[in-house]
């Protein structure tokens, strides 16, 4: 099933949300979780990035801690996902969401890029099982109350503004 917003879905939200989720409108919902995944790979791989963060003073933060941000804010918005949409046991041990997500808890942060792709792939697999009716349920995220599809577009939005910063902070002209 293909899942799109529109700018009416989100009228009401925070202008912070707002702006950013004028970013992943066009996307439909699996491809804006996707496409923000490979952005993120392809911004953080790049050459262009600064590694360190020596030529910032310390009250910026590291690239480091804009993913952590990220996957925390994801985590977080999968976990009401889960609970709002009411997607059976069976189905959610189909792929092992549960047991991946716990074991994302347990991860050292050694790797952030590596963690990011481990949470997203999670994202992605549980809004391919979720059916039309478990994706329009009511949900809350963070101070929102909105579908359970939304998730997903916040989750996109919410990576294309912490990439937005990183581009502006840590990433050589």
């Amino acid at each position: 099933m293909e899942v799109r917003i529109s700018k009416s879905d989100y009228k009401d939200f925070p202008v912070y949300y707002r702006s950013d989720l004028n970013q992943v409108v066009n996307f439909e919902l699996h491809e804006g979780l996707s496409a923000t995944l490979e952005k993120t790979v392809s911004l953080l791989t790049s050459e262009r990035i600064i590694k360190l963060n020596k030529d910032y003073p310390p009250s910026h933060w590291i690239v480091k801690q804009h993913l952590e941000n990220t996957i925390e804010a994801e985590k977080e918005i999968l976990n009401n996902v889960i609970q709002a949409s009411s997607i059976s046991q069976e189905r959610l041990d189909s792929k092992d969401i549960l047991g991946r997500l716990a074991a994302s808890d347990e991860s050292s942060f050694g790797d952030a890029l590596i963690d990011f792709k481990h949470v997203r792939s999670i994202s992605i697999d549980l809004y391919q099982l979720l059916n039309e009716h478990e994706l329009n349920q009511p949900a809350k995220y963070f101070d929102i109350e909105a579908p359970v599809f939304m998730g997903a577009f916040m989750i996109a939005a919410h990576t294309m503004g912490q990439l937005r910063v990183i581009k502006e902070l840590y990433v050589k002209d």
